[in-house]
């Protein structure tokens, strides 16, 4: 929680904050409480503990300032920061599909086909079944009349 929000007056980029540090804690792996902080500024160190770009550490880093006035003041602002800064700035690398796609397609269909099949064996094994009903007594037999 941004220091701010604790003394009870939260601003829009105090969800940013929460949204940085969640990031943070993904990344790292450390709650955030336990991630250290510089005695001077009160900034949050976490780099040390996770391999990240430059661009996205500066990213995250202005989300989570302790001061709020250096945060990013709000969700668009934040989301084209992330857009010019990050994204737009990696070039991906993205192999073309290649025959392992086929195989995942045909996993894909063995494991619904046999779930499907799996299925109807324990609906009528569960609805074939006859429940305990105790049969009607039968009346003893009667004698013949005589005439």
């Amino acid at each position: 929680m941004p220091d701010e929000q604790e003394k009870g007056y939260p601003n829009l980029s105090s969800d940013i904050y929460a949204v940085g540090m969640l990031a943070i804690q993904a990344l790292t792996g450390l709650p955030p409480h336990q991630l250290p902080r510089d005695a001077k500024t009160l900034e949050i160190t976490w780099q040390n503990q996770a391999a990240v770009g430059a661009e996205l550490a500066g990213f995250l880093n202005k989300m989570v300032a302790y001061n709020s006035a250096n945060r990013y003041q709000n969700a668009t602002e934040a989301l084209s920061a992330i857009t010019v800064t990050v994204i737009s700035t990696k070039t991906p690398n993205v192999k073309p599909p290649t025959q392992n796609l086929l195989l995942i397609y045909l996993a894909v269909f063995l494991t619904t086909i046999t779930g499907i099949i799996l299925g109807w064996f324990i609906y009528y094994s569960l609805n074939n079944t006859a429940p305990n009903i105790p049969e009607p007594p039968q009346e003893p037999p009667q004698k013949p009349k005589v005439w």
